[in-house]
């Protein structure tokens, strides 16, 4: 509950800071705020103080004030430049997207969560997964490619890998095997991760998702837990903990992650050239939250042939995809896809051929916006252009 941020949210200096440029070239530090006509409760600024309000008790939540709180990406954007910082561990004090969650709790808990969330949630919560999809199909994938149910390393596919981007998952898979890492899947005992309905506000749900993927994996045996996701990866890694008061007993890695250490090693072997000029986006989830930024370019830049052009705002000043875990896409689809536009629009500025990203909801939600304004450029996903790469 938003409760227990009283304090963090009596940090906001108001200071204006999350509304600055990052340059005259480029767009506000949040997306959100530049394509809502710059009204203060868009943005991290604005969204505080609306906290702040409740708190004292000045204001009180309803429909129109919950669905202002959806627009917010969760991107953490405005977090990254916030002035207000610890000087202790030097850390924002004002995790905005944080306290906007606290927000969307609060909302569900008055039962004033919108319908279109209502119905995603109690999708993942009866099917176990986002998109409503059978597990069975979780059982071909691992049958497909002979995976077993117990080992050290555990692949997790997570919902987008099964049922949007089977490439991604089949790409990972082959991946893992090559480099000898002998990957166990725990198939239809894998359920979503939770990310959305953490995210969303919907604790309770998110719970279960948590509690039984950690029995599932600690009776697989685990100790090393590797995702193509860049929200499975966050959520298990930083959220899960959370969850259960305690730490993991196993370890979570992002696939670019054991990538990057495979090159540092020299240990990873190409057998194609991909000549082609690549740029990357850098997912929230891997990137802002989970602060993973170089792993991804060290194994873009080690594929042979490839070029790596920036887009001028990247790791940190990233801009975001635009999809908000689903949450603002599903939401506010014309807000969302013209967030995306600026991404796009970033991307081609490049010159680049291809743009990749590690997160298999990024690279949907950039294909859309890109296919529609007919950008040229191809999008995949990281493990796909490594697997290219690999010959696999």
């Amino acid at each position: 509950m938003l409760e227990k941020y009283r304090y963090n949210v009596a940090r906001c200096a108001r200071c204006g800071i999350c509304r600055a440029k990052y340059s005259e070239k480029v767009h506000y530090v949040c997306p959100v705020r530049e394509h809502t006509g710059g009204f203060e409760h868009y943005f991290s600024r604005g969204r505080v103080a609306v906290a702040a309000g409740i708190l004292e008790g000045a204001i009180d939540y309803s429909p129109e004030l919950v669905d202002v709180l959806y627009t917010c990406l969760g991107c953490k954007s405005c977090v990254e430049q916030c002035g207000s910082v610890d000087m202790r561990n030097g850390k924002s004090l004002v995790d905005t997207a944080k306290i906007v969650r606290e927000m969307r709790e609060d909302a569900i808990a008055l039962g004033l969560e919108p319908k279109i969330m209502q119905e995603l949630h109690a999708t993942v919560s009866k099917t176990k997964n986002t998109f409503g999809g059978n597990l069975e199909e979780k059982n071909k994938l691992a049958k497909k490619f002979e995976l077993p149910e117990k080992g050290d390393t555990i692949f997790f596919s997570g919902c987008y890998g099964v049922y949007r981007d089977r490439k991604e998952a089949e790409a990972t898979i082959k991946i893992l095997k090559a480099t000898g890492a002998a990957p166990a899947y725990l198939a239809d005992k894998e359920w979503c991760c939770g990310v959305m309905e953490y995210w969303g506000g919907n604790t309770k749900v998110a719970r279960d998702m948590a509690l039984h993927n950690l029995e599932a994996l600690t009776t697989a045996g685990v100790k090393t837990l590797v995702t193509a996701c860049s929200g499975c990866l966050d959520t298990i890694k930083d959220i899960y903990p959370e969850i259960i008061e305690d730490k993991l007993p196993f370890k979570v890695i992002h696939i670019s992650e054991y990538l990057a250490d495979l090159v540092e090693k020299g240990e990873l072997k190409f057998t194609k050239e991909i000549n082609k000029t690549v740029t990357y986006h850098d997912p929230c989830h891997l990137g802002r939250h989970a602060r993973i930024f170089d792993a991804p370019r060290k194994v873009i830049e080690s594929i042979p042939g490839i070029t790596l052009k920036e887009m001028e705002r990247n790791r940190e000043a990233s801009g975001c995809c635009g999809s908000g875990i689903g949450a603002v896409r599903a939401l506010e689809p014309d807000l969302a896809l013209a967030i995306t536009n600026d991404r796009i629009k970033e991307a081609v500025a490049t010159g680049a051929e291809v743009l990749t990203s590690a997160c298999p909801m990024c690279v949907e939600q950039l294909t859309l916006a890109g296919r529609a304004s007919k950008a040229k450029l191809e999008y995949i996903n990281l493990p796909a252009l490594v697997a290219e790469a690999m010959g696999l």
